[in-house]
């Protein structure tokens, strides 16, 4: 009997290693296989940046592309603009001129401005830059910032106008700026 419970703790102790054996065996194919899809995971991953990146760079070319064609276009067009007004500029109206310097500052525009003394020099200088002062004419403010919606005030002795621009107020007494009001 005692030769069968040691042949039997024999057995189990067998059974036991070969056990710790199977999964031994067990843990390192799962630790393989966990290896392999976590390989094929970041190689997925690597394949999915590189492909987010190249379709990132590709529509950053296409609209530096864009760009650069948006803006020889832009020079095309102020080119055949400068042309047109440098043409034409000696028949055309003093509105006419004022628009053309506004919308491109025209060379040709400020030259015929300028010939034509059709503002002083502090006002050319002002509107040349796109900029209004108080004391400059009712012409120069137009020709610097251009036509809005106009309040107007006519009594016996003045006329009064307001001139309502996006963030600005210009106050007119018979020609002349008088006040500014600008909002914020």
């Amino acid at each position: 009997m005692r030769a069968t419970v040691i042949d039997s703790f024999k057995e189990e102790w067998a059974d036991s290693e070969t056990l710790k054996q199977l999964r031994a065996l067990e843990s390192e194919r799962n630790q393989t296989r966990l290896k392999e899809q976590k390989d094929r995971q970041e190689s997925l991953n690597k394949e999915v940046l590189a492909k987010v990146v190249a379709e990132r760079e590709q529509r950053e070319q296409a609209e530096r592309e864009e760009a650069r064609e948006r803006a020889a276009a832009t020079k095309r067009r102020a080119i055949a603009l400068e042309a047109n007004v440098a043409s034409t500029a000696g028949q055309m109206t003093e509105t006419q001129l004022c628009a053309a310097w506004r919308s491109s500052s025209s060379p040709a525009a400020r030259a015929e401005i300028a010939r034509r003394a059709l503002f002083t020099d502090a006002e050319r200088a002002r509107l040349f830059n796109h900029q209004i002062a108080i004391g400059m004419s009712e012409r120069g403010l137009l020709c610097a910032w251009g036509d809005t919606h106009v309040n107007s005030t006519i009594t016996a002795s003045r006329t009064d106008r307001q001139y309502v621009y996006p963030s600005t107020w210009v106050y007119v007494e018979n020609g002349v700026i008088t006040s500014l009001q600008t909002s914020r």
